[in-house]
């Protein structure tokens, strides 16, 4: 018999019935783990993205798919959700973790990254800051992946057109990058990061270089993605 206790969160949904569905979340010690759970008025309520859950998994030992059972939550991002605006983030960064993330293999620096995150959208639920948080996680999984580098040289001088990127090799992509971005990103907290004078419009550019990197790693365009940098501009037109 298998008994496991996990605190995760939840980046994933699968129905199997009207009573059943399969759960996917992203635990701090064990990465990516799948469960069954039974569905009722409370349970229902946990099935958001991105909640915060202490759980057990049980079953038999060799069974492809555990039971998930005394589920409690542990935090919530219910004000966040609300919106669709921070609803569209927090279904990218649930989505990202789901589709970067290996099986069993869990990574604690993840964890805690995605964490602060949510904390700084709790903190300050300012639409305008969302832009800053996003790209401040999406380099760092990025990094933690192996596909960005830390404490180099970076330079933009690439000398390639707009059109050219999308065909670009791994290394002029990311050499593509705006370089101060990146060292404000890897050098100060996100704290700093959000209150630093960089203008919104410098970030538009290297959003665009990121989403081509993301492409190319995970092999396919990101429609989550792509719905949160719209919905991004949209709002950023309204409050000018």
């Amino acid at each position: 018999m298998i008994l496991e206790k996990h605190k995760g969160y939840v980046i994933g949904t699968t129905p199997l019935s009207t009573s059943r569905t399969i759960v996917t979340l992203y635990t701090f010690r064990s990465g990516k783990r799948k469960g069954i759970l039974r569905l009722t008025r409370r349970t229902r309520a946990y099935l958001g993205p991105l909640l915060l859950l202490n759980f057990q998994l049980r079953g038999k030992e060799h069974q492809e798919l555990l039971g998930m059972d005394e589920v409690s939550l542990e935090s919530h991002q219910f004000d966040l959700a609300s919106d669709y605006l921070g609803l569209t983030l927090l279904q990218h960064w649930a989505f990202l973790l789901d589709r970067s993330q290996a099986d069993g293999h869990g990574d604690e620096r993840v964890f805690r990254l995605l964490g602060h995150c949510l904390e700084k959208c709790r903190e300050r639920p300012d639409p305008n800051t969302f832009p800053r948080v996003n790209l401040y996680l999406e380099v760092w999984l990025l990094h933690f992946a192996g596909l960005l580098p830390r404490g180099q040289a970076l330079s933009t001088a690439t000398g390639l057109t707009a059109t050219d990127l999308p065909g670009a090799d791994e290394t002029t992509l990311w050499r593509a990058l705006d370089s101060k971005i990146l060292c404000a990103v890897f050098q100060t907290t996100l704290g700093d990061f959000l209150a630093d004078a960089l203008q919104l419009e410098t970030l538009v550019e290297t959003q665009r270089v990121l989403g081509l990197i993301w492409e190319r790693f995970l092999g396919y365009r990101l429609k989550t993605r792509e719905l949160l940098i719209k919905q991004l501009e949209k709002r950023s037109q309204l409050n000018r």
